[in-house]
């Protein structure tokens, strides 16, 4: 089975200000506005110089056009969940292009094989919010590599956390207006302070999209229970199964639900990329005791290595492993659980007073160096660009599936 898979076409969550088009390319075949000699000849610097001409990139302009009014607001007709989300002027999800540094081995990323699931029983409800995490570090002057950036990204990355800064801040200044600060909600930011080597910096937390989203509801989760009536007691001879208790309560006409809504049943040989909970790694056996629930269908989240190609959850360990320069795009989004109305002594602050918190999630992922920005546009003989190639012209529906496919042109 193919490891590294597509995910199904879904509708576009971009807007305006990422919609991807092709890397401006000159008509030598190198990307415009990269310096000759040194450092800026390296592949990172092309990248990173490819991206500032990208729609999306965080330039002043882009920068200054993030609406503060009306936002966050719900989207739930969009996004089908009651969180507030940043939208554009345009009312469409806002979505952040940027470069950054990944660290597979930072204090918050959670990988394969378990992610960001507990350490204890896995049941429906820690599968229903199984996400990877990954720890992000912005472009830094005091990087190692940092002679390879060229200066306007490391201007882009101070001016996008004073943003990202400034957001919180405007909500938190909002909705804490005349609350004694006794009586403050707790806050759970994406922005984590961290310390290492006695230095103080911030890190960023980016969650994937869920991993698991073909599950059935705990009610129809519990028809996998053994249904044995006092009469039977002892007549089986062996211990019952997870699956066997599953077929048994079918034929019984015990279980609840459509069989539909527990997900595609395995082997299906038109979807051989197709892979489930069972096919994960797990050394420590805690997939194994989840019976029918290891048939669900695990998601892939729009990461991709250097080739454009999609990297599935079950390799991240191992094909992340050398990765440290990515492009992102990721979304904010914003949850708020009221304090509980009924007061305990015994209960949490959380419980008591209410809380905030705020979750970065990751629409794409790029690794860099990459081919999308290193290799040159097709050209005709002339040295001009197709005709194929020009949007200019075309109609909104093929600029969308253009810029759509742009960025998937190596796959």
């Amino acid at each position: 089975m193919p490891a590294d898979t597509s995910p199904a076409e879904t509708e576009s969550l971009l807007s305006p200000l990422t919609s991807r088009e092709p890397t401006p390319f000159d008509d030598k075949g190198g990307t415009t506005g990269a310096d000759e000699g040194g450092a800026t000849e390296t592949p990172l610097h092309h990248c990173l110089q490819a991206y500032m001409s990208t729609p999306g990139a965080l330039t002043p302009e882009v920068c200054d056009s993030v609406p503060f009014a009306n936002n966050p607001r719900p989207m739930f007709m969009q996004m089908g969940d009651k969180a507030d989300y940043w939208a554009d002027k345009d009312s469409e999800l806002l979505i952040f292009k940027f470069p950054a540094i990944l660290d597979v081995n930072g204090m918050y990323t959670r990988i394969s094989p378990y992610f960001g699931m507990p350490d204890s029983r896995l049941d429906v409800s820690v599968l229903r919010k199984a996400r990877a995490h990954f720890e992000i570090h912005l472009l830094s002057p005091d990087d190692e590599e940092s002679d390879q950036y060229p200066e306007e990204v490391l201007t882009m990355s101070a001016r996008f956390f004073d943003l990202l800064s400034a957001l919180i801040t405007d909500v938190e200044d909002t909705r804490n207006a005349g609350v004694p600060d006794s009586t403050r909600v707790i806050v759970s930011p994406f922005m984590r302070g961290y310390t290492r080597a006695e230095e103080d910096f911030y890190v960023l937390l980016v969650q994937t999209e869920l991993l698991f989203r073909d599950l059935p509801t705990e009610q129809q989760a519990s028809s996998i229970v053994p249904r044995v009536k006092q009469g039977d007691i002892g007549k089986s001879g062996v211990l019952i199964s997870p699956s066997k208790a599953k077929c048994l309560a079918n034929k019984q006409g015990g279980a609840t639900g459509n069989d539909s809504n527990r997900g595609p049943s395995t082997g299906n040989a038109a979807a051989p990329d197709v892979l489930r909970i069972h096919d994960l790694h797990d050394p420590l056996a805690w997939y194994a005791g989840l019976g029918p629930l290891r048939e669900t269908k695990v998601e892939v989240p729009n990461i991709r290595n250097e080739h454009g190609t999609f990297i599935h959850p079950r390799d991240y360990a191992e094909k992340l492993a050398g990765a440290r320069f990515v492009e992102l795009e990721v979304y904010i989004k914003l949850w708020s659980i009221p304090a509980k109305f009924k007061k305990d002594p015994s209960m949490s602050d959380r419980d008591k007073f209410g809380s905030r918190t705020y979750q970065m999630i990751l629409h794409r992922m790029q690794l860099l160096p990459c081919d999308a920005y290193l290799k040159p546009m097709i050209c005709d003989p002339k040295g001009k660009r197709k005709a194929s190639e020009d949007t200019e012209d075309q109609s909104p529906a093929k600029k969308h599936v253009f810029a759509r496919d742009a960025f998937a042109m190596y796959d």
